[in-house]
């Protein structure tokens, strides 16, 4: 399940850096592409990417600090993406659709949750190829609770219900990854698959319902598009992934298509890096790609976060010994493995690289504004150096760090 998680967000993230190179070239007015190389519209360097994995990372952060499909804030991390340059790797906006971009702005102004237009000309991809956090968030819950999260998630920005559902069939289908063990063949996977997600809309939108009914498995390449229109993007990949036995091979079919090549590979590569894992994705495109690791610890956050309620349990219990007035009695140790806090395999160090711990700073004011992850990755690095540092567990209670700590998680989770 972790490989099939870190390969759906690192699959989208080199499908995007593959495909900028070729974005806004008509389909084979080019050499085909071998190679992550950079270049493109915006002139990146290899590896980095655009707007589909920004705002994928925009919607993960937001699944893990407010724990679950908070759209208003899902729609202000946008924007501040778009204004502010918030999980781009270059530091700004340089790549926004004309969908997004109006969405954003009608959020400002109204206030509204569905800020995604409902009519027929608005049917863009840009829903879809962010959506891949949600399978992962929700992947130990049942198939309906992530497609109906996703469908909110779609409403931001996308309303139009070719957007919606689209979203919803590529949540199934990630969800099912992460959820089985069956080795399948691509298009046997996509056969049962797609069966199933039409018996659960069997009134989807009729181009959908096409999809749904394998009408792409036989067309040929000149049938397919890489265009930003929701039902070409959802056809071209699935076309890409049935039609490949690799990542690789299945991602260079989706970048060289051309037109929105970074979103067609991108919404490509969620599916595919679920299927194959992260393993399968080649070394040396996961070497070149901008923010690897953090994007990999945020695959193991969203399946991983621990749940709200375990959180309350852990602040009243550790509170209630606190009050007891004997800091050395106070069982942080057992409590955070007791309530299912501890997340394995997590880069604890990047936490403090970007928000550094200062001895001689009040915790309570490093504390003030510091996120769930950062606030969890110090309690669980509290617990990590004790087994080196005996006695730091109870030097961070009386000191207070251990109470600045609650008191910012017990609002985080208000």
């Amino acid at each position: 399940m972790l490989l099939a998680g870190r390969g759906a967000l690192l699959g989208l993230a080199c499908g995007d850096a593959l495909g900028t190179t070729l974005e806004f070239k008509p389909k084979d007015s080019y050499s085909p592409l071998t190679d992550i190389v950079g270049g493109g519209p915006f002139g990146l360097n290899p590896g980095e990417w655009t707007d589909d994995t920004a705002m994928m990372l925009c919607l993960a952060d937001s699944l893990i600090e407010k724990g679950g499909n908070d759209l208003k804030d899902q729609l202000e991390r946008y924007t501040r993406w778009y204004q502010h340059g918030e999980n781009s790797c270059t530091g700004r906006c340089f790549d926004i659709g004309n969908t997004v971009r109006n969405a954003l702005v009608r959020h400002q102004v109204t206030g509204k949750a569905y800020s995604g237009v409902t009519d027929e000309y608005s049917a863009g991809n840009g829903s879809l190829m962010r959506i891949a956090p949600l399978a992962l968030f929700y992947r130990d819950q049942c198939v309906s609770v992530a497609m109906e999260a996703a469908a909110e998630s779609s409403r931001t920005t996308h309303g139009e219900s070719r957007c919606v559902q689209a979203c919803e069939l590529m949540t199934m289908l990630i969800h099912r990854l992460l959820n089985t063990t069956d080795e399948q063949s691509p298009q046997m996977f996509l056969a049962h698959a797609l069966a199933d997600y039409f018996a659960l809309r069997p009134d989807c939108h009729s181009d959908i319902c096409y999809i749904a009914q394998g009408s792409y498995i036989d067309k040929t390449r000149d049938g397919i598009h890489g265009s930003g229109f929701v039902v070409a993007s959802l056809e071209a990949a699935l076309w890409c992934f049935a039609h490949s036995t690799s990542f690789e091979q299945g991602a260079l079919l989706a970048a060289n298509l051309g037109e929105d090549a970074d979103t067609t590979a991108a919404i490509y590569g969620q599916l595919a890096g679920a299927y194959y894992g992260g393993a399968a994705i080649p070394v040396h495109w996961r070497q070149k790609l901008a923010w690897r690791h953090h994007i990999e610890d945020i695959a193991l956050w969203l399946m991983r976060r621990p749940k709200r309620a375990h959180i309350k349990g852990f602040i009243s219990e550790v509170k209630r010994q606190i009050d007891l007035g004997d800091v050395g009695r106070v069982n942080i140790y057992g409590l955070v493995y007791h309530y299912d806090l501890m997340i394995d395999q997590i880069n604890y160090d990047e936490i403090f690289a970007s928000k550094p711990w200062y001895d001689d700073l009040p915790p309570s004011v490093w504390f003030a504004d510091a996120t769930m992850r950062q606030s969890l990755c110090w309690l669980i690095s509290l617990v990590r150096r004790e087994r080196f540092m005996d006695g730091l567990i109870e030097d961070s209670v009386a000191n207070g760090a251990v109470s600045a700590c609650l008191d910012r998680l017990e609002e985080l989770v208000a």
